[in-house]
């Protein structure tokens, strides 16, 4: 019987919203906040905080002193309870949820001759998640491509997310002043963005362009790769953003890889752990063009999810 008692249960919140739980022992917490997670859902709201300066993510442990079993159980607790928006169980656990500010929804669609449409969507996490920029979860394979959004209360971002209209949000601050706290910015833009990128012009354009990287840890994860640095460039191999990934090998060694979402190289091995690291952050502009591909989405496909404990 296993009497290690080290795993612990933890929530991830955004603004007070808590839209991931797991579990874990050590540093496991730590990746909710990391911007390198293996979760796309905290790696964007990481970069909408580091760019956008969204709210960051705040994590706080639930439960500890517990075995690897007794947390996973109580995890899966915590995730059907919540749903939380960045676990992949939702469509899998299904729970009815109620606009609670319903009512006040409804008198402000009416005052701005819109529609009220959410009565025909299907919300798969919180529905106060509307009110933030980040938006709430919907299965669109329940919802009819005939609701007319564009006359509606919200609009549809990244496909499947539904946020309320700025005007509509505005609106209903009106009513509830309190619902503030779903979209003021409190966290001023980080320094480490460039100057030249702070005008609301372009911040949104950098914003996307920051996402590629989230996109690009999620493919070397799926591949099987556990980096312990890593350094990303805007106009890396073949043109596109890529991400340079050190990783540990079991033998002592180093192993530099460039990732995009297209391919992934191993550039170069290393005995010494200085040597390697500099070799990543170095500034000129590609690693050696006859790199050994291990990885291309043309011949090996897209990769599966990955799969964490």
């Amino acid at each position: 019987m296993n009497s290690d008692k080290s795993y612990y249960v933890y929530a991830a919140k955004y603004r007070g919203i808590i839209v991931y739980v797991g579990c874990g022992k050590d540093s496991r917490i730590n990746h909710c906040k990391s911007g390198s997670s293996h979760n796309v859902g905290l790696n964007e709201l990481y970069f909408r905080y580091k760019i956008m300066g969204d709210e960051p993510v705040v994590t706080d442990i639930l439960e500890w002193k517990l075995t690897k079993e007794k947390a996973e159980q109580r995890e899966a607790v915590y995730i059907k309870r919540y749903h939380p928006i960045c676990n992949s169980q939702l469509k899998t656990n299904s729970k009815k949820f109620k606009v609670s500010f319903e009512d006040e929804l409804r008198v402000v669609a009416n005052s701005l001759h819109l529609k009220y449409v959410l009565n025909q969507v299907t919300f798969l996490a919180d529905p106060y998640l509307l009110l933030t920029k980040f938006g709430v979860l919907v299965e669109n394979s329940r919802y009819s491509d005939k609701i007319d959004f564009d006359s509606s209360v919200c609009e549809v971002v990244n496909d499947n997310r539904l946020i309320l209209k700025d005007i509509v949000f505005d609106a209903l601050l009106s009513l509830e002043p309190s619902f503030s706290r779903f979209r003021s910015a409190n966290v001023h833009i980080r320094n480490t963005m460039p100057t030249d990128f702070q005008s609301e012009i372009i911040k949104p354009y950098y914003y996307e362009r920051c996402l590629e990287f989230a996109k690009i840890e999620e493919v070397f994860y799926s591949v099987g790769f556990r980096p312990i640095a890593n350094k990303h460039r805007w106009d890396g191999r073949d043109g596109l953003p890529s991400t340079r990934y050190l990783v540990s090998e079991d033998d002592d060694s180093y192993t530099l890889y460039e990732a995009t979402t297209k391919k992934i190289v191993l550039a170069e091995r290393f005995n010494d752990f200085n040597a390697a690291f500099n070799s990543m952050c170095r500034t000129r502009k590609y690693i050696r063009k006859g790199a050994l591909v291990v990885w291309n989405d043309v011949d090996c496909g897209t990769p599966k999810k990955p799969f964490f404990i």
